[in-house]
């Protein structure tokens, strides 16, 4: 096992974060760019020696994850196995396992409707290129931090033959999420068996429960004739009768254990499970004949509870989920497990009741997490009237907010108030935005996430031709030198805000540094410091240095006309060319799209209605979401819960979407112009915001209530 700053090739391990038979997973950084994180695979250089197939199924899962290009799938980038470690680089999940989920308890009826689908569209993705994963289990399911679920370890995908994996002294597999006819290996569809994986997923993710947990006194190879025993006479899994009855037959239907009478299909299951009414429903109420009660994370066993219960449990009384106990069913030399920092931890032993919860408070802990800026990026939030009670790194934590509708303020840049933006007294290089979040009535920590954008960095150009007079000029911007191009200088990568600024020209000494301010330098220099203030924006910014008579060569000290303001304040310089000022929206042919228009192209265009668009991994499932059972909701508001591509389809024969730079470049908020618009930069995805904000970091596939767009004619 290696250490952390231990290295793999180019990668510096930062910590272990899964361990198998065939090696390690570790969170690595690279060498030449720290920011840049990657999942290593190792693969014991040892097994080759001893196993030489096992590098043979290395690469194979290699090869697998090559070819899969899916929102729900981890993607491998290289694999070496030419270096003293063998290795797959594999994109990082910042995130849990849904396994560290559930053990902190069930899951809400959306939570779980949600992940599911996603969990169904990448089985049916895989399925339709002819893989088959055959070890799905929420240790190999991954949440980051925005709710996406990626599936991992492909291990058991890259073994060809199927009834080697049901042998003793080969891959297993989690016989707890195997299907009732794993033991008859004739028999054994593959794809059936992630489906039906999938639906005992589900039922755990309603229950909290592990739906067949082993028992900790066994061995590998006992434990699953024991599961596999109990299968036989099981019958299918039940969330009980709190749950509507459409999620109770989908969870039956799926779990069957009679292969003929079971779904198998992952599309149809995704299709069925897309029709369910997702009101939130509380967690089953078991029976009063249960023992225990519930518990967030339940501690081992304890000795009296083993000696009386040796063997596994009743197949109706599943048992508890734990984040202590480490009676895994996880089978065979070969599979990897836990992909991602997570290790697969089941729970035996102790029966727990769902007992009714108590009435909740009137106020709740909220904890918000932020998603999509870099590390040193300040940020500020407010919800409601309330700053944040403590942060830790990009988790915000509120106390005692009262339950309903409450709104969420963000503001974006250094010296950005959140108490002042947006407002007059807001500096103009600061992003602000808000959504609103519903709290719900509770005694747990409500989270909530939110991906925000980082402000474009732009080029900056200090124009000194003023005071330069023909003599070389240097210049400096915060920390960062520039590049002298005759007497202007050129600055890249220069992010919205606030700089110290200082320009020479000539040769000055220490002595002379602002001697321009002053309104008077020594022979051959001229120097002067400012702030310069960078807004928002995309084009080359130009900063023009308050013009100065330049100082010339002579033997008395040259007077220079001192800049016309104070030095000490901030002098916020427009650029060259001035900002369009706020428009309407546009005339008829490039004005926004309304709901009305939207709703009559997906009449001839069924490939984009929700259901279509979410399976072919063309749109989120907040793609049309406010739309009523799937229907148009028409009307001649701005058609909003639209994803880059979809408006890019509908635009296809109106000229595309517009680019960034095409009018209107500002525009004020209303009831027909919505706060963003999805743009296009030289033909790739852009939006650009009402304020001018622009950017071209755009993930396809999202969607939201804030975005709208507009066609080129």
């Amino acid at each position: 096992m290696l250490k952390p700053g231990d290295s793999i090739d180019a990668w510096i391990v930062e910590k272990p974060i899964g361990s198998g038979g065939m090696g390690s997973v570790y969170r690595c950084r690279n060498r030449h760019a720290s920011r840049i994180l990657a999942a290593i695979k190792t693969l014991d250089a040892t097994l080759i020696r001893q196993v030489p197939e096992a590098a043979k199924r290395f690469v194979r899962e290699a090869e697998i994850l090559f070819a899969i290009d899916h929102p729900n799938v981890v993607k491998v980038r290289n694999v070496r196995l030419d270096v003293e470690t063998p290795y797959l680089e594999m994109e990082f999940i910042e995130g849990e396992s849904l396994e560290s989920r559930l053990c902190k308890g069930p899951c809400s009826l959306p939570e779980a409707v949600d992940w599911m689908s996603q969990l169904l569209d990448a089985i049916s993705y895989l399925h339709d290129k002819g893989i088959r994963h055959r070890d799905i289990k929420p240790a190999n399911l991954l949440i980051d931090l925005q709710g996406t679920l990626k599936v991992v370890d492909f291990g058991l995908a890259a073994e060809a033959d199927v009834s080697r994996i049901t042998r003793q002294n080969s891959t297993f597999g989690t016989v707890g999420y195997a299907p009732p006819e794993w033991i008859r290996p004739d028999e054994l569809d593959p794809e059936a068996w992630d489906v039906y994986a999938a639906g005992v997923v589900l039922w755990e993710m309603l229950t909290g429960r592990v739906a067949f947990p082993g028992s900790p006194h066994l061995d590998p190879r006992h434990q699953a004739v024991q599961i596999m025993t109990v299968k036989q006479s099981h019958p299918a899994l039940d969330p009980g009768p709190s749950y509507l009855e459409d999620v109770r037959k989908l969870c039956r239907d799926l779990t069957e254990p009679d292969l003929g009478k079971r779904l198998t299909n992952a599309r149809e299951a995704s299709h069925r499970l897309r029709q369910l009414d997702r009101a939130p429903t509380p967690p089953p109420v078991m029976p009063a004949d249960f023992p225990g009660s519930p518990r967030k994370s339940r501690p081992a066993p304890s000795s009296m509870a083993k000696s009386a219960r040796p063997s596994l449990p009743e197949p109706s009384t599943p048992a508890k989920r734990s984040t202590s106990a480490k009676s895994a069913v996880l089978i065979g030399v070969g599979a990897m497990g836990g992909l991602g920092a997570f290790l697969l931890v089941i729970a035996f032993g102790i029966f727990g009741l769902w007992a009714v919860q108590p009435k909740a408070p009137q106020h709740r802990n909220v904890e918000v997490m932020i998603a999509g800026l870099a590390r040193e990026t300040p940020v500020s939030l407010r919800l409601g009237d309330q700053s944040a009670n403590a942060t830790d790194g990009f988790r915000y934590k509120f106390d005692a907010i009262p339950p309903g509708d409450v709104q969420l303020s963000w503001v974006i840049g250094a010296s950005c108030p959140v108490e002042a933006c947006p407002g007059a007294k807001c500096p103009t290089w600061c992003i602000t935005g808000d959504t609103v979040f519903k709290v719900t009535a509770g005694t747990d920590l409500q989270q909530f996430n939110i991906e925000l954008s980082p402000p474009a960095s732009r080029k900056v150009s200090l124009d000194a031709t003023a005071m330069a007079g023909g003599l070389p000029v240097t210049a400096k911007l915060g920390e960062q030198p520039g590049t002298p191009t005759g007497s202007k200088i050129a600055f890249d990568n220069i992010l919205p805000s606030s700089y110290s600024a200082e320009v020479t020209a000539g040769k000055c000494g220490p002595e002379a540094v602002a001697c321009a301010n002053a309104g008077k330098c020594p022979t051959g220099c001229v120097s002067w410091k400012g702030d310069v203030i960078v807004p928002l924006g995309s084009e080359v910014f130009t900063y023009e240095v308050p013009a100065l008579v330049a100082a010339v060569k002579s033997k008395e000290p040259h007077s220079v006309k001192a800049p016309p303001t104070e030095p000490s304040r901030p002098v916020e310089i427009k650029p060259k060319a001035p900002i369009e000022p706020e428009t309407s929206p546009v005339g008829k042919g490039v004005r926004v799209v309304t709901r009305n228009d939207f709703a009559r192209w997906l009449e001839d265009h069924p490939d984009w209605t929700r259901d279509s668009a979410i399976a072919r991994g063309k749109a989120s499932h907040d793609y049309l979401s406010d739309w009523e059972d799937g229907k148009p909701k028409k009307g001649s508001a701005p058609m909003v819960f639209v994803t880059w591509t979809a408006a890019q389809a509908y635009c296809k024969s109106r000229g595309g979407l517009p680019p960034l730079d095409a009018p209107p470049l500002t525009w004020t908020e209303s009831a027909d112009q919505p706060f963003q618009e999805w743009r296009s930069k030289d033909g790739a995805p852009a939006y650009r915001r009402k304020d001018g904000t622009n950017s071209p970091s755009v993930k396809t596939t999202d969607s939201n209530n804030f975005t709208g767009f507009r066609c080129a004619r």
